[in-house]
């Protein structure tokens, strides 16, 4: 539910973004749009962090003997990692790819959520292997997060392509080169997992939201209400960009949500609201890629920036984003019915797109 709750909020957020004027993108209601926006990646990141650990509890043995879990898992990690790649292609020829100008390859290898996501996945993994016991795996990932925000500033500050190539120095550059570098969003990622980690450990789990909930809240206040101080204290350009006490922040607020998500679980399974919102929650992948490929485009197709550009009224963006809402609210329960009901057609769906693709790829 909490993943499909980002996966609405994200189509808003780039709906607004791509094509609403700018003249309608100031004032108090905006502002506030704009703060719960910086939370999407966030959550999708904490959450991709609390399904690791909760996977790593059932599955520790098998990955650490590398049993069938194991490759499911890593195969899973490279289709992602296609995706992101994929999605970023600055070229229609697979036989360009060879020829990229630095811009070229700079545009494809920025480092964007879904590469994170693995990133991140993939560290938590060796993680796991280095460690004895699953049960130690949250203070590890909870002091790992923490030194992560920690240090983010200061990597911002170093140019990584001085030391790596760029394919890997993007994961570490600084926004606007990369949107969501490991430093700091990586720590979403392992502060989901220790987070979730504490809370299946409790012996009362109720008791244990409760208490997050109030200390999620305050932690919110006392970093908003003391951003410029603690910023010119540290001589940070922009509280809201890469600065440890903005991550603080934005990992209350998601920890606050995930409180007040379990004390509702039971109305939110019994309710239509809630299982639609768990259905694209289930499918938020297909989403993110469908969802990117009609608002931005790709070297495939134009997308609204395109087709619109930021010239429509603010209540044109209400209509499409609810029409936009929609229609991936069906999408995702078509596709959902048909991998439960028919698992083999999806899977030859899905690898006939891909030979598609990748014919379309090598004509040029």
């Amino acid at each position: 539910v909490l993943r499909g709750l980002a996966v609405y909020m994200m189509l808003e957020c780039h709906v607004v973004h791509a094509v609403m004027r700018q003249e309608f993108k100031t004032g108090d209601f905006y502002n506030i749009l704009n703060i719960l926006n910086g939370f999407i990646a966030v959550g999708f990141l904490f959450l991709a962090g609390s399904g690791f650990i909760i996977a790593a509890n059932r599955k520790a043995d098998d990955y650490k003997n590398f049993r069938k879990p194991l490759w499911d898992y890593l195969r899973r990690l490279g289709l992602i990692l296609l995706l992101a790649y994929a999605l970023h292609l600055p070229v229609v020829s697979f036989f360009q790819l060879f020829n990229l100008t630095d811009a070229q390859l700079l545009t494809w290898s920025e480092c964007d959520v879904l590469q994170t996501i693995v990133a991140s996945s993939l560290f938590a993994l060796l993680t796991l292997f280095a460690t004895p016991n699953v049960k130690y795996l949250k203070y590890i990932f909870a002091v790992l997060s923490l030194l992560i925000f920690i240090l983010a500033p200061t990597v911002w500050n170093w140019d990584p392509f001085t030391v790596f190539p760029t394919m890997i120095g993007s994961y570490f550059a600084e926004q606007p080169v990369s949107k969501f570098p490991l430093f700091p969003w990586s720590g979403f990622f392992l502060a989901g997992a220790a987070f979730t980690g504490f809370f299946f450990d409790a012996k009362d789990k109720t008791k244990f939201a409760k208490i997050a909930i109030p200390v999620s809240a305050l932690v919110m206040f006392i970093c908003y209400y003391t951003r410029f101080e603690t910023a010119a204290y540290f001589n940070w350009p922009d509280w809201w960009q890469g600065f440890t006490f903005h991550s603080f922040y934005r990992t209350s607020g998601i920890t606050l949500l995930f409180g007040c998500a379990y004390l509702l679980e039971d109305k939110l399974k019994k309710s239509k609201l809630g299982n639609a919102f768990a259905l694209v929650g289930q499918e938020s992948l297909l989403v993110y890629m469908g969802h990117l490929m009609i608002v931005y485009g790709s070297i495939m197709n134009y997308g609204y920036t395109y087709m619109l550009g930021p010239r429509a009224h603010w209540v044109s963006t209400a209509i499409m984003t609810v029409f936009m809402c929609v229609f991936f609210y069906f999408f995702s329960l078509s596709w959902n019915t048909l991998k439960k009901e028919h698992p083999d057609y999806a899977r030859r769906a899905l690898g006939g797109l891909g030979l598609l693709v990748l014919g379309s790829m090598l004509l040029f």
